[in-house]
């Protein structure tokens, strides 16, 4: 065989990039000799031209330099996996793997959630003692701007929790085993994240059932056949019709339905506090869409969650879209500029499924706060409230409708919301 020549004797033409006679040959290193943490790793490109046939030189470089600071990624992540003895990464693995995850429990399953995620930052290769105080804060603050799935700010209590089980972990490793909270550990004196402004996200119910309306009937197309029924949408409408939330409704057992009756049975919530599962009535159109469901037999079927933000999504710029052609064709004064002034003012921004849940506890809250309460299985009433916020301002506009009936009998309010609506169906 023919040895490869030590790239000490190659030109070298980028750094870590050596140009042979027959080959480039890339080195990546992360280390020194001098620490013992010496890494290498080599890749060759079987010909001195690159993918338009230029020759390589130290002027066109940019594929093996690429490609070198690739390998060099690729090892800092191995590096991160084998985090060293008196790393902050190795503290929160012995503390998690001290207190595993208990089957079919709620035990530990917080630390398991809210600790791995320091291990993707800079802290996680830095020894325990070095952690500081400030590093910690400018990690928290960059959490609350970009910390969640695809970019978007993480909560101020998800933060919150993260930063309190970091204080345990360095309770432990700096010997304050019993003090978590004490003035010589770097998370002392971080002053909690305070909870955002509350958001209106709330959608009336002509809404919901116009955004359900505009969604396609039947399924994407699989092996070039499509499906006749749209698996997403089933389950959409019964969200928006029960208020379940994406984990209740995977765990629903068709046993927990009355059908002659037209009950549900909403099952127990571990999330918070917990709750116990209580009976409630269905409205038409849940009955409805949980006869779909069950002809379908989704039943402990889980679903992608993706899949149906996009769904979701697309169906509210349709919705509005046919509002925005009904209200131009029909006029100012019509039913459908009339739903248009409410979609602007009720549909969040960024709509998502979830918000399902939010428009069908906001209308129960409108009737009765306890029951929204229930049925959403809130331990504290202020949750429910932060959920239905929209409906708050409903029930201080209710309120100021009966004094201006009261005292002002001879005035008629200048607005009207609308009421009145149905299951609209599907147009061609």
């Amino acid at each position: 065989m023919d040895s490869k020549p030590k790239h000490q004797t190659r030109t070298r033409i980028a750094q870590g990039c050596y140009l042979g006679p027959a080959d480039v040959l890339i080195v990546a290193r992360l280390g020194s000799t001098k620490t013992g943490t010496l890494r290498e790793a080599r890749f060759y490109i079987k010909s001195t031209k690159d993918a338009s046939g230029v020759p390589y030189s130290r002027r066109n470089n940019s594929e093996p330099l690429k490609i070198h600071l690739q390998l060099q990624e690729g090892l800092k992540d191995a590096r991160r996996e084998a985090p060293a003895v008196d790393s902050l990464a190795a503290a929160i693995d012995r503390y998690l793997a001290a207190r595993p995850k208990v089957a079919k429990t709620r035990g530990n399953e917080e630390a398991h959630a809210c600790l791995p995620p320091w291990k993707t930052t800079e802290l996680a290769r830095l020894p325990v003692a070095d952690v500081r105080r400030k590093a910690i804060r400018k990690q928290l603050e960059a959490w609350l701007e970009a910390g969640g799935k695809d970019g978007d700010p993480l909560a101020p209590t998800t933060v919150n929790r993260r930063k309190h089980f970091l204080a345990k972990v360095l309770a432990i490793e700096l010997d304050k085993p019993d003090d978590p909270d004490d003035a010589i550990l770097p998370t002392a004196n971080i002053p909690a994240c305070k909870p955002r402004p509350e958001e209106e996200r709330g959608m009336p119910l002509p809404i919901v059932a116009l955004i359900l309306a505009a969604m396609p009937d039947r399924g994407r197309a699989e092996n070039g056949k499509r499906a006749a029924v749209s698996l997403t949408k089933v389950r959409l409408s019964v969200e928006a019709w029960t208020g379940l939330t994406h984990k209740s409704l995977v765990r629903l057992e068709r046993k927990r339905i009355d059908w002659k009756l037209g009950r549900i049975f909403y099952p127990a919530r571990k999330k918070g506090k917990g709750a116990k599962g209580i009976w409630a009535d269905l409205l038409p159109p849940g009955l409805e869409a949980l006869q779909q469901f069950d002809a379908l037999n989704l039943w402990h079927m889980p679903f992608s969650r993706s899949s149906a933000y996009k769904t979701f999504t697309r169906a509210v710029v349709t919705a509005r879209a046919r509002l925005e052609a009904d209200s131009k064709k029909d006029g100012p004064e019509s039913e459908a500029a009339e739903l248009l002034a409410l979609f602007d003012r009720y549909v969040p921004e960024k709509c998502r499924p979830y918000d399902l849940r939010h428009s069908f506890l906001t209308e129960v809250y409108r009737h009765d706060p306890v029951a929204a309460s229930e049925i959403a299985q809130h331990q504290d009433p202020k949750t429910t409230r932060r959920y239905t916020r929209a409906a708050v301002s409903d029930r201080v506009e209710a309120a100021i409708d009966k004094m201006r009936a009261h005292w002002f009998p001879e005035t008629v309010k200048p607005t009207a919301v609308v009421r009145k609506f149905s299951v609209v169906p599907k147009q061609a």
